[in-house]
């Protein structure tokens, strides 16, 4: 059962996890069984699971604590270990911690969690993108162009590439991007948000979904990455 309400001066924390599935009937399984188990553990406040667009493979998934402490000790769980086994036999994946909400990133109230989530969404589609396009190609197995390759690449191992790029995006988002970002929609985040303001900014930020997976279509099927 999630509980909705945050304990007074504790910022909730947020788990958000891209994964690219091959099967995603098998996916969706084992998703469903990580988010039920999450849900048993203390503090646990929700889940967003976003499905890919159509013809796409990539899920975004954002669990929700309601602190630093409670999502530690998901991630730290013997289970949560376990259930992790099994969606890498269907899916490769990539989490980041959002460790004590937009506290930090932004001069206004502790936003809604379901603000959070959409605004980190569109921030972390866009970054690990362009990533993975770019920092991925590098240090990986190169970067082909319509199936030429342009730059060889490191040739890193796969577990290091994804370690290198969440370090990297680590540092983009908590230090660059979402304080851009939460100043940007300072209007929407707010608690205090009329019903008008709460209305526009998420007609907003769909409209930039769409913008940003249509962008990322056109893109990898344009130059064929």
């Amino acid at each position: 059962m999630a509980d909705t309400n945050s304990e007074a001066g504790t910022a909730p924390a947020s788990e958000v996890v891209m994964a690219r599935a091959g099967d995603e009937t098998a996916y969706k399984v084992v998703r469903a069984e990580l988010d039920a188990k999450a849900a048993e553990f203390p503090g646990f406040v929700g889940v967003e699971v976003y499905p890919p667009p159509a013809g796409e493979d990539d899920w975004t998934a954002v669990l929700t604590f309601k602190s630093q402490t409670d999502l530690h000790r998901w991630r730290a769980s013997p289970e949560r270990a376990e259930l992790l086994r099994k969606v890498q036999t269907v899916a490769h994946d990539q989490d980041w911690v959002l460790p004590s909400g937009f506290r930090g990133w932004s001069p206004t109230v502790e936003a809604p969690a379901w603000k959070q989530a959409m605004t980190a969404l569109g921030v972390l589609y866009a970054m690990v993108s362009v990533l993975n396009i770019t920092l991925g190609n590098f240090i990986g197995n190169g970067l082909s162009v319509e199936g030429n390759k342009v730059v060889s690449g490191l040739g890193l191992p796969f577990p290091l590439v994804v370690f290198i790029g969440n370090a990297v995006g680590t540092v983009l988002l908590t230090w660059v991007l979402m304080p851009i970002v939460t100043r940007v929609l300072s209007w929407w985040l707010d608690p205090a948000a009329s019903r008008a303001q709460t209305i526009r900014g998420v007609v907003l930020l769909l409209a930039i979904y769409a913008i940003e997976v249509v962008f990322f279509i056109w893109v990898f099927r344009r130059f064929g990455f």
